[in-house]
């Protein structure tokens, strides 16, 4: 259930494998997992975050 994968930044990286296997459309892992916190900024600024707070919370340790 474990597959390496090629990412373009990191290299080889073991991601999980498609858990559903159907003979006739097998499934196949079109791109890498996203790393954690990756989009954090853009989902804080889409619930209304200014960068203010967002700021804040980076210095608190609250996110990277």
């Amino acid at each position: 259930m474990i597959v390496e994968v090629d990412d373009p930044e990191l290299g080889k990286i073991k991601q999980i494998e498609i858990a559903i296997k159907f003979s006739e459309t097998p499934g196949k892992i079109r791109m890498v997992a996203l790393l954690p916190g990756e989009h954090t900024i853009q989902i804080l600024k889409d619930l209304g975050y200014d960068e203010t707070k967002i700021k804040e919370l980076k210095e608190k340790g609250v996110i990277d």
